[in-house]
């Protein structure tokens, strides 16, 4: 006797019983669950899922198609007897005779649980206000580490319902557009998580999306520069449980169409629906319940494994979720992805499939229904391929949508479906694997590819529709926008801003400390120079001499020149590189709802910090042998006014440097820059030392942008460099003396001389210099924040 759910399939006189737990594919191919020698019958035809307590059934783009009493079907629901006629008149009939599932049976209750849980709340007038959030004293309670522990509200009010955000980090929805507070009527559907809220009469419905889900493209092409098509009228759709493997040659597009698929890129025409929704409409919403993996490793090598995802739990994840939750979270992602054993290894000792599964585990910290991963085995021997794609079908089977580009063709066979992509982004196939052949006549890909790339034909496959052009197309539905209050509508947090500063910033100093060898190099930098700098500078340039003598020749300029280029050359060279090295992860962490400003933020401070202290370091070790300065300006102690300079020199060329890194993108351009950004901070603020180089029309006006100049002013102040080299200032003017007649030249040096102004030993000049470099750190980093914005390929 069949179990409960079972499906009884009769082909001729054969009876075959299936489980619940099974797919059944139907098709001539040797690999197909039920194979029919029929030359009508295409190698994978169609296949038969169990989905939300009922058979379904599915014709993979057969050639010769299906027939359910007479009538052609591509997906039909199996809730009761039926003949299934595979490719007629030629073909074969399928008897299915689906049993009725038991309502006390697990998986039926399994099954019910995981895909959809609806809960109906009383808002009338005994309860005015409705709380909903993770804590248990909640009116609403969702089990989600999403949802943060007091989440929204919902209230009752004289003109009807309000839902209001309670500040909580992954934000709170109506018809997919983050609020802080809205009014809502019958038709508006509030998001929290994963879970969905819609009004009825005085009811509140929660609907649960964390099961499987439905995902397509309709007509989606996508374009750059002036009208390149990358994407050309792909069109296709994905049932749940379902993965889907993206091939084809180089330059089809195949990254491009994931990109679009993600919803960081918006295509030119067309739409991506998840759950029928449009995710570029819906997509701050829709977004976080999908996982990316790009093809760039985004692993810091330096941290174990179970640092790295702590780090991106406390990025993603409501901040008030505890360790232990977090731990949890943790272990049973690891657990799914067979790596539990290598949690407390460091990310650099992985091999290149563990470090591919981490990256895996990094997007499933948020459990999210659809999986996109671009290039996955990139990098990885044929066994470790197998491997990779064999967990991607285990996490397909266990709920989760998956797509993945692909250019390994032997492990095609674990997919569901595959879409082949010809150059110019052309879909030339979509359907079973097993299929291929019959399209193409290559029973290798690899063949298929080649013609692809070389055969100049319409490859579009002639079963995927064409949807209209883009100029005649309506554009992507307006999103039903509630009434917000006050535009308060996608703010983030004060409190939200200052948790991803301090995660970004705890994680980089745990990056830095990973590496001791570097850390070393790092901290022994400034020690080294400023030793160096002690030992060749000459001494006691910084005293003001006795009353009764006069110095005639003061090098102080030089003491201050040399020690401000060793400051710049710090800062330029701890950041020059930082933003570049984590271009990819950046992208990536911002998609998933970082703050650019934040992430700025966090590299500042920490940076920040690190160059103010070994340009302390640097500058108390050479100057040691100066004994000066003396006189304060401002602060009452001239050494603390010149750390305070030299620092915020330093910090200031670091700020700059952030800003190149930003802007080059790569790690080897910005270092090719370093050299030309010291040579030009040198030349800029040699005016101490050779006035001759920056007293001219241009540079003495481009002078005033460059840090090192102001750090040198704000350092001549303190230690009244007009002072002590008046006459060294007069007898560079001198140029020349006859020596025959001296006696001009003496006269000359007896007259006033006019000091430059901003070197003056007065507050107002210090300031000034001060002001400027605060000008000058804070203008590059606001720069940066503008850049990366205007890099992200977000909507």
């Amino acid at each position: 006797m069949a179990s409960p759910g079972a499906l009884v399939i009769t082909v001729d006189e054969t009876v075959m019983t299936f489980d619940v737990d099974q797919t059944i594919t139907i098709g001539r191919d040797e690999t197909a669950t039920i194979v029919i020698d029929n030359q009508h019958v295409s190698r994978a035809h169609g296949e038969l899922r169990h989905e939300q307590g009922q058979w379904v059934y599915r014709d993979l783009y057969s050639t010769g198609g299906s027939l359910i009493e007479g009538h052609p079907v591509t997906v039909v629901v199996i809730n009761r007897a039926l003949d299934l006629e595979i490719a007629p008149p030629g073909g074969v009939t399928l008897r299915l005779e689906p049993q009725l599932l038991d309502s006390t049976d697990p998986k039926a209750i399994t099954t019910a649980a995981t895909i959809e849980e609806t809960i109906t709340v009383r808002t009338g007038s005994g309860q005015k206000i409705i709380t909903i959030g993770r804590d248990e004293s909640n009116d609403v309670v969702v089990d989600d580490l999403m949802v943060s522990r007091k989440h929204a509200i919902v209230r009752q009010t004289s003109d009807g319902m309000i839902v209001g955000d309670l500040f909580s980090r992954n934000g709170t929805f109506v018809n997919g557009q983050r609020i802080r507070s809205a009014d809502i009527g019958e038709d508006d559907v509030i998001a929290v998580g994963r879970s969905r809220f819609r009004l009825v009469g005085d009811h509140l419905v929660r609907t649960n999306d964390d099961g499987p889900v439905t995902f397509g493209a309709t007509g989606v092409s996508y374009e750059v520069g002036d009208g390149l098509r990358l994407v050309d009228n792909v069109s296709f759709e994905l049932p749940e449980r379902s993965l889907m493997a993206i091939v084809g040659p180089s330059g089809a597009g195949k990254s491009s169409l994931l990109g679009v698929l993600s919803g960081l890129r918006v295509p030119a025409a067309g739409q991506v629906l998840y759950q029928g929704r449009d995710l570029h409409v819906d997509g701050e919403e829709l977004t976080r319940r999908i996982g990316f993996v790009p093809q760039a490793d985004l692993l810091h090598d330096g941290l174990t494994v179970r640092a790295s995802l702590r780090y991106t739990e406390q990025l993603r994840l409501s901040p008030d979720t505890t360790d232990t939750e977090r731990d949890q979270r943790i272990d049973e992602v690891l657990a799914q992805l067979g790596m539990s054993h290598r949690a407390e290894s460091r990310i650099d000792r992985l091999s290149g499939g563990e470090r591919k599964r981490v990256n895996v585990a990094t997007e499933l910290l948020t459990e999210p229904s659809l999986l996109l991963l671009d290039e996955p085995a990139s990098g990885l021997d044929a066994g470790l391929e197998r491997t990779l794609m064999r967990l991607l079908r285990s996490l397909a089977d266990a709920g989760r949508t998956i797509i993945v580009v692909t250019h390994s063709l032997d492990s095609l066979d674990l997919c569901d479906r595959l879409l082949v992509l010809a150059p110019g982004g052309v879909p030339a196939y979509i359907g079973h694997p097993a299929g291929v052949a019959d399209r193409f006549g290559h029973n290798d890909l690899v063949d298929t590819f080649t013609d692809l790339a070389t055969i100049d034909t319409d490859w579009r496959d002639p079963r995927i529709p064409i949807a209209e052009p883009a100029s005649d197309r309506p554009g992507p539905r307006a999103a039903t926008t509630p009434s917000l209050k006050a535009g308060r509508g996608q703010r983030r947090t004060v409190r939200e801003w200052f948790a991803q500063v301090g995660a970004l910033s705890h994680r980089f100093v745990s990056v830095l400390a990973s590496d001791k060898r570097n850390l070393i190099l790092l901290l022994a930098q400034a020690p080294i120079l400023g030793v160096l700098m002690l030992i060749a500078m000459p001494t006691n340039e910084l005293s003001v001499p006795a009353p009764t003598q006069i110095r005639f020749v003061s090098t102080a300029g030089l003491v201050l020149f040399v020690v401000l280029l060793g400051s710049t050359w710090l800062g330029a060279n701890n950041a020059i590189r930082e933003i570049a090295n984590e271009r990819a992860l950046f992208l990536r962490e911002r998609a998933a709802g970082l703050s650019s400003t934040a992430y700025v933020a966090s590299k500042a401070l920490v940076l920040g910090v690190f160059t103010a202290v070994q340009s302390a370091v640097l500058l108390i070790i050479a100057i040691a042998a100066q004994d000066g300065p003396v006189d304060a300006v401002v602060l009452g102690n001239a050494h603390g006014e010149l750390i305070a300079v030299v620092a915020l020199a330093g910090v200031a060329s670091m700020a700059l440097s952030l800003l190149i890194s930003a802007i080059v993108g790569t790690p080897d351009r910005a270092t090719t820059l370093l050299p030309i950004v010291l040579i030009l901070q040198f030349v800029l603020s040699a005016g101490g030392v050779l006035p001759e180089i920056v007293d001219k029309p241009v540079l003495r006006e481009v002078a005033n942008l460059s840090s090192s100049q102001w750090g040198f002013a704000g350092s001549a102040s303190t230690a009244d460099l007009n002072r002590l080299q008046a006459f060294t200032d007069q007898l560079r003017e001198l140029r020349e003396v006859d020596a025959a007649d001296p006696g001009p030249a003496l006269e000359a040096l007896a007259e006033p001389f006019d000091p430059p102004a901003r070197w003056a030993h007065t507050p107002s000049a210090w300031f000034t210099s001060i002001g400027a470099l605060i000008v000058l750190t804070l203008a590059p980093l606001g720069a940066s924040v503008i850049v990366l914005r205007r890099k992200e390929p977000l909507p």
